[in-house]
């Protein structure tokens, strides 16, 4: 393999598609055995490592400290903001990881290292979904399809209402299976900051501090990390597939999307008010849209999980893929 086309596997790496960092803030949001310490004074998120049932590991793992978070100049209307200074509106004391542990309760290893110890390259090979075997295909399908209902460790905020956002203010949270989390947190990551008037939205809720931000492909990068671990768990636990890697797919050069049928990831099926849903036939068709966007001309918003009221639709807003002249341009870059 060439290096652009390593280069082009690991720009290409889109397939299905955080706030967190190396010290191991809290990864995702609110991990279940610390929801009932959100916002309490001196709240913490220090939990035992469920294997050896030590607070964050041990001392040979990790530490409960204080969190320490370097504050900027931040204009006054984004102060409620529950994610301006990620996690301290939620948590002050989190697990510091030693070396290559890593995790809510230093339980696990960074990503790409592995052993008791977690000082053994782990090495996960992402190949192009159509290169899969039939077999291959289908227990990716069926590992996709689980992430449906299997828990992820995680709640996720209410937000079904604005007012509701606030984790200081009556929160509400709600368990969230893998696929729910995966959808939460992209929109958490994405959306603007929520107020609970029309008028301050319209003013200052159109800024997307994730897609629009200078930080985008790490942040994104990061959260394909979580999900593809998450369901990497689902892998071993059902089959036995210690080696789990979420495919990718190659998009350079494509006149129009060439994996958008039911042999991978689902035809277009009937239309309604909601958009374009997937065909019957699909292994995803019975997805849920657990991030439904209000209608009407609502600005900031977060996501509607609470209430999964149809399935996923799919929406193009563009069919122009990039090609190697594009990719070029984009690795050349140096700024």
């Amino acid at each position: 393999m060439s290096k652009i086309d390593e280069l082009i596997t690991v720009c290409c790496l889109v397939l299905f598609g955080i706030v967190t960092l190396k010290t191991n803030h809290v990864t995702a949001l609110i991990p279940e055995q610390c929801a009932h310490n959100v916002s309490q004074p001196f709240s913490t998120c220090c939990p035992t490592d469920p294997f050896n049932h030590l607070v964050c590991g041990g001392p040979e793992r990790g530490s409960c400290q204080h969190l320490t978070i370097h504050r900027e100049y931040v204009p006054r209307v984004f102060l409620m903001d529950d994610r301006m200074f990620w996690p301290t509106r939620f948590f002050d004391h989190l697990c510091h990881c030693k070396d290559n542990f890593y995790g809510v309760a230093c339980e696990q290893c960074w990503f790409g290292w592995t052993g008791p110890h977690c000082d053994q390259r782990e090495i996960r090979i992402r190949r192009n979904i159509r290169s899969l075997s039939e077999d291959e295909l289908e227990l990716f399908k069926d590992v996709m399809y689980r992430s449906q209902t299997w828990p992820s460790g995680f709640w996720v905020l209410d937000e079904a209402t604005n007012n509701r956002s606030d984790p200081l203010f009556k929160p509400r949270f709600k368990s969230a299976s893998v696929q729910y989390w995966a959808a939460f947190i992209h929109r958490y990551g994405a959306r603007p900051t929520l107020y609970e008037t029309e008028e301050e939205c319209s003013r200052f809720g159109i800024l997307n501090f994730s897609h629009d931000g200078v930080t985008f492909p790490t942040w994104h990068r990061y959260f394909q990390l979580i999900w593809e671990r998450m369901l990497s768990k689902i892998a071993l636990e059902v089959h036995g597939i210690h080696n789990f890697a979420v495919p990718y797919w190659d998009v350079i050069g494509l006149e129009k999307c060439d994996i958008c049928n039911d042999e991978y990831v689902g035809g277009p099926g009937h239309t309604d008010r909601y958009g374009v849903h997937l065909s019957a036939n699909s292994a995803f068709t019975g997805f849920k849209e657990y991030c439904l966007e209000p209608e009407g001309d609502e600005v900031c918003f977060g996501c509607q999980g609470t209430k999964p009221t149809t399935t996923i639709t799919r929406q193009f807003l563009t069919n122009a893929f990039p090609n190697q002249e594009d990719l070029y341009f984009t690795l050349n870059l140096k700024e």
